[in-house]
């Protein structure tokens, strides 16, 4: 495959590698193509328009899985130790979702995220 043309399959391939974290290199080394080859297609309209689209993809998703993990919290939930895990998960998620869909990760961002359906961790969040 050296020396030849990048196949449309390969071009997607690689533009959802990137948009999901995935090197220039490594994926150049997980194709079997040249490094500059990879970067090359990556700086190609279509492909960034299809790692945009991945990246937005991801995020819409972690920020559906966020929302699941913290409506599902109440207040018997914050009597046991599974609440921290709970938290934690929706905020990776949530981290996910804004650094995919090109925010900051800021927490002040974050914090505006959290809603919950527990009238006391809502409060705490709030202070």
């Amino acid at each position: 495959m050296p020396g030849s043309h990048l196949t449309v399959t390969e071009k997607l391939e690689i533009a959802a590698l990137f948009a999901d974290g995935v090197s220039a290199y490594a994926i150049a080394k997980r194709l079997g193509r040249d490094y500059a080859t990879v970067t090359s297609a990556l700086k190609t309209e279509d492909v960034t328009k299809h790692v945009r689209a991945a990246q937005e993809n991801i995020g819409l998703k972690c920020i559906e899985i966020s929302d699941r993990i913290l409506s599902g919290v109440c207040d018997a939930d914050i009597e046991k130790a599974p609440l921290q895990v709970k938290l934690v998960s929706a905020g990776i998620a949530i981290d996910k979702a804004r650094l995919s869909l090109g925010l900051t990760t800021d927490n002040v961002g974050v914090a505006v995220t959290v809603r919950t359906n527990s009238p006391r961790l809502q409060a705490l969040l709030d202070e």
